[in-house]
């Protein structure tokens, strides 16, 4: 997967022209005011408070990019996870791959149909282990390609019921894995929600002190 800007921004549906155009006016506008301010009072303090602010909320918006296409990908390994389950229940009652991966089109978003259909075009045609892999690149999770090869020794080698224990050894090691991954996720977001408070306390502190500075410059100009 591209990690550069253009492709993170268009992953997530969003316009690259449109996004460059919007930070680069709040830039423009930023830098402005910065310059008219720093003339009109002959003081640095508006500016570096200025650039100080853009430089936050360049970093906000551009890591918000990132924060929304894994988002994205979480939601995808994630349905892939739950739709595992209905895979399994159609093996145990005798499906094949094939039936089974075509049922789960009635349970899948339209993102996961539309790779699901293309998978099943491809095992039409390819019937080696190619498919089941590109299928699994699809997801950000790496066990994924554990999973599809599991799949494929199943059609490879025939839907016996050690292949069929196999895979529910497997399925049950991800959804395990996949709940803790869930409470370690929750408990980073609670430690970050509890900084927020002593950064908000020590940028007030910064423009305070800032600002007792500059009073202090003026009462030394007038004295």
């Amino acid at each position: 997967m591209k990690n550069n800007l253009r492709s993170v921004i268009e992953y997530i549906g969003l316009s690259y022209k449109k996004e460059m155009t919007k930070l680069f006016i709040v830039g423009f506008v930023g830098v402005f005011l910065g310059v008219f301010l720093f003339l009109y009072n002959k003081n640095y303090i508006y500016p570096i408070l200025l650039i100080g602010g853009l430089s936050v909320y360049f970093y906000v918006i551009l890591n918000g990019y990132y924060v929304k296409r894994s988002n994205i990908n979480k939601s995808h390994d994630e349905e892939f996870i739950a739709l595992l389950s209905y895979f399994q229940t159609f093996i145990s009652n005798h499906d094949n791959v094939y039936q089974a991966f075509k049922k789960l089109l009635s349970y899948s978003s339209t993102w996961m149909q539309e790779r699901i259909n293309i998978f099943l075009t491809q095992i039409d045609s390819d019937k080696s282990v190619k498919p089941y892999i590109e299928f699994a690149d699809c997801f950000q999770m790496k066990v994924a390609r554990n999973v599809m090869l599991s799949i494929y020794q199943m059609v490879d080698e025939g839907e016996n019921e050690m292949h069929l224990l196999h895979f529910t050894t497997l399925f049950n090691n991800i959804r395990h894995t996949n709940i803790e991954e869930k409470k370690q996720t929750q408990e980073r977001k609670l430690s970050s929600v509890s900084m927020f408070p002593l950064i908000g306390a020590g940028l007030l502190t910064i423009g305070l002190s800032l600002a007792i500075i500059n009073a202090m410059g003026d009462l030394i100009n007038v004295i």
